[in-house]
């Protein structure tokens, strides 16, 4: 069976057509970060954050509430779609004939649960240290904590600050003027960006 025949059988397309709307999700978020600044991510993550979720066994066993929403819906329809379409492919390699679509349904369906499940656990790892829920942008405004001896204009301190997810985020910060010095335990609020990972700040 050519390619084409084959992702466009029936017993195939739902699985294939998964797999084009994670492509389809690819290319916009390309696109719009590079027109625009910001992808589908960021504003799907502003329209419903993932904390606002229930306090529900399933809810907390897939650790939903530890992933951007974005990442879920891909890791949901990307395992589905990849395991489906893998499921129809063994399945026609090893009997020459494919499985039926409610075999590879369910198979593809756990196959996705499982994958939001890992992905989960992994950013469960990674929000220990930091968490990208936040665009640098966003960060403007909240009060960071110094965690550093001590920061003076060109000389910048650690400081570190919980967003609003509950995650903490590490940065560097310095006065904004010269006449200011921050200490150790000293809290700042972040007043503007002046690189990747540094921030200008005054005392709250």
């Amino acid at each position: 069976m050519d390619p084409v025949a084959f992702l466009t059988d029936p017993v195939v397309a739902p699985f294939a057509g998964a797999l084009a709307v994670m492509a389809l999700f690819f290319v916009l978020e390309l696109l719009l970060t590079l027109l625009a600044g910001t992808g589908l991510a960021h504003l799907l993550g502003s329209l419903a954050e993932s904390h606002w979720l229930p306090d529900a066994s399933l809810v907390n066993w897939l650790l939903l509430k530890e992933t951007p929403l974005m990442m879920v819906l891909m890791a949901a329809i990307g395992g589905f779609g990849l395991a489906g379409t893998g499921y129809q492919l063994i399945a026609l390699t090893a009997s020459g004939h494919l499985a039926p679509v409610l075999d590879a349904s369910i198979f593809a369906t756990i196959c996705a649960v499982f994958s939001v499940r890992g992905l989960g656990m992994i950013f469960r790892k990674l929000n220990l240290v930091s968490t990208t829920a936040l665009e640098p942008q966003e960060f403007l405004g909240n009060v960071a904590t110094v965690s550093s001896p001590e920061a003076r204009k060109g000389y910048a301190a650690s400081a570190k600050f919980t967003d609003r997810h509950g995650y903490v985020h590490l940065l560097m910060v310095e006065p904004s003027t010269s006449e200011e010095v921050f200490v150790e335990g000293d809290r700042v609020v972040l007043c503007e960006r002046a690189s990747a990972s540094l921030f200008r700040a005054r005392k709250a």
